[in-house]
């Protein structure tokens, strides 16, 4: 089997897609059974750090640091799981997971909150049928290494 470094191609230019990439190989075939994770944070530094230690474990991760560039590209690519902060400016992280579910229903949606829990979040309007997984702020690298392998197996 080939080893491949894990890039994504996406076949119209998103001016808003960001590949974190690290010196970690994996075949083609493990890449494509551990999926392709969509990081969402308005801090770059945190975006950056989970996509980076996903792709260590075997993702492939994108980072995105706004709701818009999200939605740019979810409309591009197929993604297993968003993992998105949920105090953002503009449209918020339970807003495009709300958007998320109609773009790419079979994506899973973790979010990450150090404010709101998921209590509080599945009680908006849109939510209650569907509940979301909510992560904790803050969190360490096993903990999200964790809670993105339960999600996805």
């Amino acid at each position: 089997m080939k080893d491949v470094t894990c890039v994504l191609s996406i076949t119209r230019p998103c001016d808003s897609a960001h590949m974190v990439r690290v010196g970690v190989h994996f075949s083609a075939c493990e890449i494509l059974m551990k999926g392709i994770v969509l990081v969402v944070d308005n801090e770059r530094g945190i975006a950056n750090a989970a996509a980076i230690v996903l792709e260590q474990q075997g993702y492939c991760a994108l980072a995105a640091y706004s709701s818009a560039e999200a939605i740019k590209i979810l409309s591009r690519v197929d993604v297993a799981l968003i993992l998105s902060d949920v105090n953002m400016p503009g449209v918020d992280g339970v807003e495009l997971a709300l958007e998320a579910r109609k773009t790419c229903p079979g994506a899973k949606v973790l979010l990450m909150s150090g404010i709101e829990t998921a209590e509080t979040i599945n009680q908006r309007p849109g939510c209650e049928l569907c509940p979301f997984q909510v992560m904790a702020k803050p969190f360490d690298c096993g903990q999200l290494v964790d809670r993105i392998g339960e999600l996805l197996h």
